[in-house]
């Protein structure tokens, strides 16, 4: 059989598809998505054998590339005394062929579309017959009643009444009276809902259930939850709503130690306790501390020899963390810690941590706001060593919130420190300094 169409699935990416069968004019190229024609498409010169769509048809997309071949008129006409030419008469046997072979695959298909059509009627006729069945359920059954109380039950009229009409009875006190088919032992009761169902004869037990499901769990009309009420380890951290648990709602001496979460403090007794406590009150962390000086540790006698000044008669060492008044004086076998370097080779900000250091460098040094608290010291000393004298460093400050004073005078703002200078800045209130020293312009 002549090809007249080429099929095709759709996969969401591929744009361009080949066809095979010919044709006498681009016109005559035709292409449906899913059953509907389209002209969303090209046909890319010069040897026009592809289609290609504007946008990928997407995946599972039935594609259909066919010949609909125009016979509205022939292609060439021929008149008393012209030529007649092969390409003419070749055109027109083609035009009349690629109808009658579109018009056979055409009939080829009819039997097919014949069976599917069939098919769709009887599936119409199965839905159909589907929604009848399901409206005759629906119109079967049968609603429930509700009355009151087992007075209300008694109030209903049977004369009449269709076999399996329910009714429930919200308060079923006395229900065992009206019902002989019961659950043994069964008893109604104002929170206890049964429901009942007529027979013809009489009234007949469906079930019964809790008119207030939750109320299974409340002790009585307070609302309130017992701890008899709640098994054990039912209530889970993750049941508290935060916040929900507040002091007041915690009974007096209700919470023992043995509930309270053990937390990474060692039990025990220390010397000299070093403790850390929280926001609320919570011990965190213990050690032993140090044992505080005693005399032995710093002399056994202080000799007065006059009003304003002391030492010590045992040649002692001392750390950084021991403390002198300013009008003590010491022996020269006594030792005091040294004054920390931080050498620098370049421009550097001094921060915090250089209170107590000496700053050796050979480049520019800057005294930043927030850093130092008052009686801080820190000293700098410009170790540039180059022959000849090579420039002095500068020492400034950063923003109008910092001042800087030269001792003695008068003279605020940047200084400068020659070569070998050395210069103590101490902290005298918040972002104010004061800075004196040998070399220093």
């Amino acid at each position: 059989m002549a090809i007249t169409e080429n099929t095709f699935t759709g996969d969401g990416s591929t744009t361009n598809y080949s066809f095979t069968f010919p044709y006498l004019n681009t016109t005559d190229i035709k292409v449906s998505l899913n059953g509907v024609d389209t002209t969303a498409y090209s046909l890319p010169l010069p040897n026009v054998t592809t289609i290609s769509f504007n946008t990928a048809p997407p995946y599972g997309v039935a594609i259909r590339i066919y010949r609909d071949t125009n016979v509205d008129s022939l292609q060439a006409t021929f008149y008393p005394g012209s030529a007649i030419k092969a390409d003419d008469l070749n055109g027109n046997f083609n035009q009349n062929n690629y109808s009658a072979q579109e018009s056979k695959a055409q009939a080829s298909q009819a039997p097919t579309a014949l069976t599917n059509s069939i098919t769709a009627v009887n599936t119409a006729n199965q839905a159909v017959a589907d929604a009848t069945t399901a409206l005759t359920a629906v119109n079967n059954v049968v609603s429930t009643q509700v009355v009151t109380n087992v007075a209300g039950l008694n109030a209903i009229s049977t004369s009449g009444l269709s076999n399996g009409h329910m009714v429930d009875v919200s308060d079923s006190t006395g229900i065992e009276s009206v019902l002989t088919d019961e659950p043994a032992g069964f008893v109604g009761a104002s929170d206890l809902r049964v429901r009942v169902s007529w027979n013809g004869t009489t009234w007949t037990y469906q079930r019964y259930e809790a008119t207030d499901p939750d109320s299974r769990y409340i002790l009585d009309g307070t609302g309130t939850v017992r701890n008899n009420h709640i098994a054990n380890n039912a209530v889970r951290t993750a049941d508290i709503k935060d916040d929900a648990v507040t002091t007041d709602k915690i009974i007096n001496d209700a919470v023992t130690a043995d509930k309270l979460q053990d937390t990474t403090v060692t039990a025990g007794s220390y010397t000299y306790a070093s403790v850390t406590v929280d926001a609320q009150g919570r011990l965190t962390a213990a050690s032993d501390g140090t044992t505080p000086l005693t005399n032995s540790d710093i002399g056994s006698t202080v000799q007065a020899y006059d009003a304003d000044t002391a030492k010590l008669d045992v040649a002692q060492t001392f750390t950084t963390s021991q403390t002198f008044t300013a009008d003590a004086t010491f022996a020269a076998s006594q030792t005091f810690p040294k004054v920390p370097a931080n050498a620098q080779t370049s421009a550097y900000t001094l921060v915090a941590a250089d209170a107590g250091k000496h700053i050796s460098t050979t480049g520019n040094v800057t005294v930043p706001s927030g850093q130092f608290s008052i009686g801080d010291a820190i000293s700098i000393y410009n170790k540039n060593s180059q022959t000849p004298p090579a420039t002095p460093i500068d020492i400034t400050i950063t923003g109008p919130s910092v001042t800087l004073r030269q001792a003695g005078t008068s003279n605020t703002g940047d200084r400068t420190l020659a070569q070998h200078g050395l210069a103590t800045i101490l902290c005298v209130a918040t972002d104010d300094f004061v800075i004196t020293g040998g070399g220093l312009s």
